[in-house]
């Protein structure tokens, strides 16, 4: 009852205000008004529930039809099969089929639409087992893909409470629905990644590599990409050549509607690895200076990403202040390992800042 006492306290105030401006009001004439506001009440949110309920129902009301078609055709079946036992081999040796006389009872118990002739019976009969065969299918894939979006999140959540056995079992159990679930693939691969396993994230992020490419998905393939160079890093033994490349490739490959702050944060992670060794430092350095450039330019637009940016730029001061004092003069740096120069290929002003 508590539901209904915001409304009995309205009904009481009314029919307080009806006492005062007319007294001619019976006891009957109160109650029925009380009777008619509470049936508009209860009436409304009997309409609610139906509507709120309605798609939760929806499902089992299907299943309730299907089973009773079922039923009906399992029945004609039946009675089929009946009157097959029935017939007699004809003088000729061959075996008779059911006249139309003898379908005529097996198929009318199927419903109105099927009092027609044999023929259309059994045509009606197969475009609509056609119809639930699409509806079916259509729904086992919806579920399919429902299972695995719920076991993506489990793997997430499991992932947040550090909990990496689950998170490895729900992003597994994830793929093991759909092996091309390019988000399943990537979280597999961090998970691994964050338990310090860079050989068997790398094999995931290969896989991601090489699904992108087929889709010729640019942006997908440069994060690919970027994830196969941080892979490297955790590698037995780690390779920062092969992390360099990789993130260099991630940076060419990098669309040019992709986000500013993603391209900022490859170029970050590209002056980190090259921070490692001495030789490359002025590479890192032109890799810093890429990344403030991107990072104060989504600062400057003032958009959802400017929080963002001032915290990678905040980290691009403090790591070209490291850069300084580690730095000293010396020719310039190779990028690879063959002697080539950095800008000899573009790979740091090929992309638009």
């Amino acid at each position: 009852m508590e539901f209904f006492d915001p409304y009995l306290k309205d009904v009481g105030s009314l029919l307080t205000w009806l006492s005062k401006i007319e007294t001619s009001v019976t006891a009957l004439q109160v109650v029925q008004g009380v009777a008619a506001i509470l049936g508009i009440i209860l009436s409304t949110l009997g309409i609610y529930k139906a509507w709120r309920y309605a798609e939760k129902r929806l499902g089992k009301r299907l299943d309730e039809y299907l089973n009773a078609e079922e039923e009906k055709l399992v029945a004609a079946r039946r009675l089929l099969q009946a009157t097959r036992r029935q017939i007699a081999v004809n003088p000729a040796g061959q075996i008779a089929l059911p006249s139309k006389r003898e379908l005529k009872p097996i198929l009318k118990p199927l419903g109105a639409r099927y009092l027609e002739p044999p023929k259309q019976v059994l045509k009606d009969a197969l475009a609509l087992a056609s119809e639930r065969q699409a509806l079916a299918r259509k729904r086992s894939e919806f579920h399919f893909h429902q299972q695995a979006l719920v076991h993506l999140l489990l793997g997430a959540s499991a992932s947040s409470e550090e909990d990496h056995e689950n998170a490895l079992k729900h992003f597994r159990a994830a793929l093991s629905i759909d092996k091309h679930d390019t988000d399943a693939i990537e979280y597999l691969g961090f998970q691994l990644l964050k338990a310090g396993d860079g050989e068997q994230a790398l094999e995931q992020f290969e896989r991601l590599r090489a699904i992108a490419e087929s889709r010729n998905d640019p942006l997908l393939v440069s994060r690919a990409h970027r994830n196969c160079g941080l892979a490297h890093l955790k590698c037995s033994p780690p390779s920062n050549f092969k992390a360099n490349a990789a993130l260099k490739r991630a940076i060419h490959c990098f669309p040019h509607s992709g986000s500013v702050f993603e391209l900022a944060h490859i170029y970050e992670l590209r002056a980190q690895v090259n921070m490692q060794q001495q030789r490359t430092l002025p590479l890192a350095g032109r890799c810093l200076e890429r990344a403030l450039t991107n990072y104060s330019a989504l600062e400057y637009e003032g958009n959802g990403d400017a929080s963002a940016a001032r915290a990678g730029i905040k980290r691009i001061v403090e790591a070209q202040a490291v850069l300084r004092r580690a730095s000293e003069p010396r020719p310039q740096a190779s990028d690879d390992e063959d002697g080539r120069s950095d800008d000899e290929d573009g790979s740091i002003d090929s992309t638009p800042a």
